[in-house]
């Protein structure tokens, strides 16, 4: 628990660049939109895109380019038996959870199970590559798996809400 703690304050740290082009993108949306802006959109916007900086700097930019180099496609393979190996895995369920939840909000199309988890296999897998890629990051097919398992607890956790509303 200890690991996890401490790679979630540790990730803290990008919050405030979140923030800030949470803030700078939901204005120039909607300085360019021509339609009267809707508060609770602009709200959830405002995390979305603030909660989707903070996954690039965590997943990506905080790592050097060339600093990683390995590819692992056997599911389950990267679980391992240590505290840190489970807190890793608890991590990528966790990272996203606001995905699960902040897409259906948004977008009516996203309100179906199937729809919001492929977009989040898709976003999931495009880091992934991404990693490989530019050698920033282990490509993981367990990290695919633990990503879109985040986005269906965060799903599951909005359907609870919206039921007990």
């Amino acid at each position: 628990m200890s690991y996890i703690i401490n790679d979630i304050l540790s990730a803290m740290n990008y919050l405030p660049i979140g923030i800030i082009c949470g803030f700078l993108g939901t204005t120039m949306h909607y300085i360019l939109k021509s339609k009267v802006v809707n508060k609770k959109t602009c709200i959830l916007e405002f995390f979305l895109i603030t909660y989707l900086t903070a996954v690039l700097f965590i997943a990506l930019l905080s790592r050097e380019p060339g600093s990683r180099d390995m590819v692992s496609l056997i599911p389950f393979s990267t679980f391992g038996t240590t505290p840190q190996s489970h807190a890793y895995v608890v991590e990528n369920i966790i990272m996203f959870i606001p995905f699960g939840f902040l897409l259906p909000l948004l977008w009516v199309r996203m309100n179906n199970l199937y729809f919001c988890l492929l977009t989040a296999f898709f976003t999931s897998l495009a880091i992934e590559v991404t990693q490989v890629i530019t050698k920033m990051g282990y490509g993981q097919t367990d990290d695919v798996i633990t990503n879109v398992l985040g986005a269906a607890v965060g799903f599951g956790i909005l359907r609870i809400i919206q039921k007990v509303k």
